[in-house]
């Protein structure tokens, strides 16, 4: 009776499961058919394009089929339509999925405004297609969105773009010049590998518009790498299991150490983070074992757990006492070393002295003016009414703030 009882739980808790499976999956209506089109419609009342069954040379997609607006191409929609040479999509469709386009032998593409999300393989394998405008609107470029696109030559990465994924331009054999915005906070690995771009760099650190993407040929015994003053950004993974990297100097105009940047780099001995750095990503030393030194400043909020994943016993991180830094020691049970207090940063104290005078309202007009240029954090401090960026009406608040007339 146990035995049949279980079994009976089991069947009851089988049948709970698949219930509460299908709650949470998002319902779509079946398939419907609309001339060479089959789509779905979503639970927002729009419609996807999953499929294609025509053999048009050029096209343009419709933004409504049977009175339901088209906001998405799925998966595969037109995956493999050799015909297809040419092809417009309106500013409905928010988002591409994987492999819509992939192997298509696309020769021109007209993306719509309304475009937030380049799926992965979205256009994979269109080797035919030598160049595409890619609108403002969109914010990702996923992960292989334009690999093996060999016939490309340059790529112009919109403002509001944050995210070019893995292997993203893999392969685009004849890419050799990209254009990258400020608003891109984080390059997958290998986003820009086998591309013109590594040809026509020496043997040392490969960039890309300021990005440093990987080391190009075979690095040296006991190499230290000094990255570019000004360098914008270190994509993940660029030096991950190089042995023969024993010391890096990053400048203080990288913001962020991504995904498994230096992981497996065993002969890695000491590390300073510059102040402008606010994240330690994902695996970012992992298996470091030669690391012993590592100096984290207090403007680093966010480490990631698995940051110094199998580390030296011998690691020591030096920080400042009530910083982030700390805490993930403690955590971690790694060696800490304080440097001082954490130091208060006040907000319009642009240069830094301790309080908020006129000086400071003065150096942020010199800033507005391009006559001073300003760290990452002093960008921080200046944005005083928190707008996300920094304009006159900064400079009245404070001199408000002065006079007695306001306060942040």
């Amino acid at each position: 009776m146990k035995t049949k009882f279980t079994k009976l739980t089991s069947v009851f808790l089988a049948v709970i499961m698949i219930f509460g499976i299908f709650a949470v999956i998002p319902f779509t209506a079946s398939a419907a058919t609309s001339g060479d089109f089959v789509y779905e419609v979503l639970n927002n009342g729009t419609a996807e394009i999953t499929g294609y069954s025509g053999s048009a040379e050029t096209l343009t997609i419709p933004s409504e089929l049977d009175g339901y607006t088209v906001t998405s191409l799925g998966r595969r929609a037109f995956y493999k339509c050799t015909s297809l040479t040419s092809v417009v999509i309106p500013d409905s469709v928010t988002s591409i999925g994987s492999w819509t386009f992939g192997m298509c032998n696309l020769t021109s593409v007209t993306l719509g405004n309304g475009l937030i999300i380049i799926g992965e393989y979205a256009f994979g394998g269109c080797k035919n297609l030598p160049n595409i405008t890619i609108p403002n609107s969109v914010k990702i470029i996923d992960n292989y969105a334009f690999a093996t696109c060999s016939s490309l030559t340059t790529i112009k990465i919109p403002d509001g773009v944050t995210r070019i994924g893995l292997n993203a331009f893999f392969s685009c054999t004849n890419l050799a010049s990209v254009t990258i915005p400020d608003s891109v906070k984080s390059i997958g690995g290998s986003a820009f590998a086998k591309t013109a771009l590594f040809n026509s760099q020496p043997d040392s650190v490969v960039y890309a518009d300021g990005w440093a993407l990987t080391y190009n040929g075979t690095m040296p015994e006991n190499t230290s790498i000094v990255l570019k003053d000004g360098t914008r950004g270190i994509a993940d993974s660029a030096f991950n299991f190089f042995d023969n990297l024993e010391s890096i100097s990053i400048p203080e105009s990288v913001t962020r150490i991504g995904y498994s940047v230096f992981k497996g780099c065993q002969n890695l001995k000491s590390v300073t983070i510059p102040e402008s750095v606010t994240e330690i990503g994902e695996s970012a030393f992992e298996g470091c074992k030669s690391l012993t030194e590592i100096t984290i400043h207090e403007n680093v909020t966010e480490i990631d757990s698995t940051a110094f994943n199998d580390h030296s016993d011998e690691l020591t991180i030096y920080g400042y006492t009530g910083s982030v830094a700390e805490a993930f020691a403690n955590e971690h049970d790694i060696n800490f070393t304080s440097l001082g207090e954490v130091i208060t940063k006040l907000l319009g104290d642009v240069n830094g002295d301790g309080k908020i005078t006129i000086d400071d309202a003065t150096d942020i007009q010199k800033y507005l003016a391009n006559m001073l240029a300003f760290t990452d954090e002093q960008k921080v401090l200046a944005d005083v009414d928190k707008d996300g960026k920094i304009s006159i009406d900064d400079v009245t608040l404070v001199q408000k703030v002065l006079a007695g007339m306001e306060s942040f």
